[in-house]
């Protein structure tokens, strides 16, 4: 990654760029970025910045988890606020960083570029998912995991043989089944989340992005068999033209035969039972049969 600043004749490295300055300074051009460590206004405030300021503060820290995803093209990051890195044996309390007391392997650290090239290291975009997937609850796992499509590598693949390797450490066989279970297929959080509510719900024959080439469509979640269209509804579809686009497929698709059930957030969020007997009831009346 190529970071790029104003024109600064006189900036030759970030060293040149963020100074230990007197608190009379920082009300004069610069801003604290972090503790001994001010920058120029002219500098955006980003994830990048932040985190050149701690790597020139502290050189040993090793940004990972969501931070290093969002490096790494992650477009679903959560904690945009906030630098995670790993730290190692040592501590580290500072506003704006949740540090995190482990080493993460040299043969997974890359190097990125911030603003005056100062170097941050990162981790690879495997340990950045495995450090995800081993740490965090279910869900934001699996978003995590699922949005990693514009990754350079196949992040679930990584993760899985990155917990085999390191399987002594906590959280690697929750990894491990994370990553089995994701699908890079997911288009959003959201969609990773009706996803699961769909496995949860013992509809497992449901498929994700399924084309119908005669038709023209894709759907979200299909059952190919029954012809059963479980549709996510979410806020990119709420202009005029995708709304009246929706309403062309889905009528394209009931006039081939198929059961489409569209759901918005709200449903996810709040009519949960009612939308597992609405999907419940279209199974059954194409003769689907529940496991048991």
């Amino acid at each position: 990654m190529n970071y790029t600043t104003a024109p600064d004749p006189h900036l030759r490295t970030f060293a040149d760029l963020a100074t230990t300055r007197g608190r009379a300074r920082a009300t004069s051009g610069y801003r604290r970025a972090t503790r001994g460590v001010w920058i120029p206004d002219h500098i955006p405030d980003d994830f990048v910045a932040r985190c050149a300021s701690l790597a020139f503060a502290r050189p040993e820290v090793v940004v990972t988890g969501w931070t290093a995803a969002r490096f790494h093209g992650h477009l679903w990051a959560d904690d945009h606020d906030v630098v995670e890195v790993a730290i190692g044996r040592r501590r580290l309390r500072r506003p704006g960083v949740r540090a995190y007391q482990y080493e993460i392997p040299d043969s997974e650290i890359e190097e990125f570029l911030g603003p005056g090239h100062q170097p941050i290291r990162v981790a690879s975009p495997g340990w950045a998912l495995f450090d995800l997937a081993r740490t965090l609850d279910r869900l934001p796992a699996m978003i995590a995991l699922d949005g990693s499509k514009h990754f350079y590598c196949d992040g679930p693949s990584a993760v899985r043989a990155l917990a085999e390797r390191y399987s002594q450490r906590r959280g690697s066989v929750a990894a491990k089944r994370f990553a089995a279970a994701a699908d890079i297929r997911s288009e959003s959080p959201m969609e990773t989340e009706l996803r699961l509510f769909l496995v949860d719900s013992g509809f497992d024959t449901f498929e994700s992005q399924v084309k119908v080439p005669r038709l023209g469509v894709r759907i979200d979640f299909a059952d190919r068999e029954r012809k059963i269209a479980v549709e996510y509804d979410g806020r990119g579809h709420l202009t005029p033209q995708q709304h009246a686009r929706d309403l062309e497929r889905w009528r394209a698709l009931v006039a081939d035969g198929w059961i489409v059930l569209p759901l918005g957030i709200r449903d996810l969020r709040h009519r949960r039972e009612l939308v597992r007997g609405q999907i419940r009831d279209a199974l059954l009346s194409r003769g689907w049969q529940p496991a048991g």
